[in-house]
């Protein structure tokens, strides 16, 4: 076994059964997984170098071999369970050297499976793969992974504690670090400073911290800006623990805020508090959505939101922490959710170009309802 194997084979094994199963489902033979953070849930494996192309492939009968880039190879026999890793060299195509791996193992017959829905199989390289595989019968094998990943065992649960626990250093740090004269980065880079002493491995989202009027502008960071009173100052971050994130995201006000500035906190901190009391089993994604908009003022044109209440949350490499975006509490979702489901359950309010406040928690479905993951003060914070 690999000496950096995160979890038991067992573990491995019970995932790999539901992959098999859903494999039966739809009629595949064999599936070929591009997604490197997909890979890394069905054997373990990981690199930083989610770049280069590497494949493993599952065969409905049989054991899974690995596909990677020969410089990479050494890293297959350190973090992963996988015995029959297989290298392509420098200069050679990788998705012939995919076509060849098949033709040894007797997985040309049958329908083979290609994962489409990954950022990692953009349109050429597809085409390109299509092109390596003629005269084979393909098929789509999209979500087969992210909907097996969705409810998470005890093990992945405590991994996902574990990552929280350095999240909430970091939260601290960045808290303390954020004063008027000071700068965003700063503030950032507190938050890294601790987040790796505390025990993270690179993050799937580096720490995200935004200030005074860029905090009412969606997906801005830090960028030398200078905090001044008056201020809000929005931050977020997720520390990662055997590639498990656990995000939080909180608000300090640098000075006392208009009552206008708090009274869109305290609708945050509403939304926040009505979707975390209103998640359990049985309910579905779309009705979690429907009761945390009750608690938000979003008939006020002014107000900025993306109308995702949560979404789900587990195993990631950049540039994603989430495991599976299309699993949302957001309308039109009619998932039902069960036990062991987690989900970043994120409440961002923002006045465009004015000013944003947001609080958030990592939370898992339980039998009863719901535990926040992420043990952190759920209040706003005033310097």
């Amino acid at each position: 076994m690999a000496s950096e194997l995160p979890f038991s084979m067992d573990e491995y094994e019970r995932r790999l059964i539901q992959i098999k199963k859903r494999m039966a489902a739809r009629g595949l033979d064999t599936l070929l997984i591009v997604n490197p953070a997909s890979c890394n849930y069905l054997t373990g494996y990981v690199t930083f170098a989610v770049g280069a192309y590497q494949c493993l492939v599952i065969p409905r009968e049989g054991t899974p071999s690995l596909l990677t880039f020969e410089l990479e190879l050494p890293g297959v026999f350190l973090s992963s369970w996988i015995e029959d890793g297989v290298a392509y060299v420098s200069g050679e195509d990788p998705l012939k050297a995919t076509r060849k791996l098949l033709d040894r193992r007797g997985l040309l017959r049958g329908t083979i499976g290609i994962e489409l829905d990954s950022n990692f199989m953009p349109v050429e390289r597809y085409q390109h793969l299509v092109a390596a595989l003629e005269g084979c019968r393909l098929a789509d094998g999209s979500r087969i992974v992210a909907e097996t990943m969705h409810t998470k065992s005890p093990a992945e649960i405590e991994m996902i504690r574990q990552a929280a626990r350095i999240t909430a250093h970091g939260m601290s740090a960045a808290i303390d670090a954020v004063r008027a004269g000071t700068t965003d980065n700063e503030v950032a880079a507190a938050a890294y400073a601790a987040i790796i002493a505390a025990g993270s491995e690179f993050m799937c989202i580096d720490p995200i911290v935004t200030t005074g009027t860029r905090s009412g502008v969606p997906h801005t960071t830090h960028r030398r800006v200078r905090i001044e009173p008056g201020d809000p100052v929005w931050i977020e971050l997720g520390a990662c623990y055997q590639r498990y994130s656990a995000p939080l995201m909180r608000t300090v006000f640098v000075g006392k805020p208009s009552q206008e500035v708090q009274d869109l906190a305290d609708a945050s901190l509403a939304g926040l508090r009505t979707v975390m009391s209103t998640v359990r089993p049985g309910i579905t994604a779309e009705a979690v959505a429907a009761e945390g908009r009750k608690a938000l003022p979003l008939d006020d044109p002014s107000v900025v939101f993306h109308h995702t209440y949560g979404y789900s949350i587990g195993l990631g490499l950049p540039p994603e922490w989430s495991d599976d975006m299309l699993l949302r509490f957001r309308k039109g979702n009619t998932t039902v959710l069960e036990p062991g489901m987690v989900f970043h359950a994120t409440m961002g309010l923002r006045r465009r170009n004015l000013y944003g406040t947001v609080c958030s928690e990592t939370i898992v479905v339980t039998d009863t309802g719901c535990e926040a993951l992420t043990e952190f003060p759920r209040q706003y914070f005033y310097k």
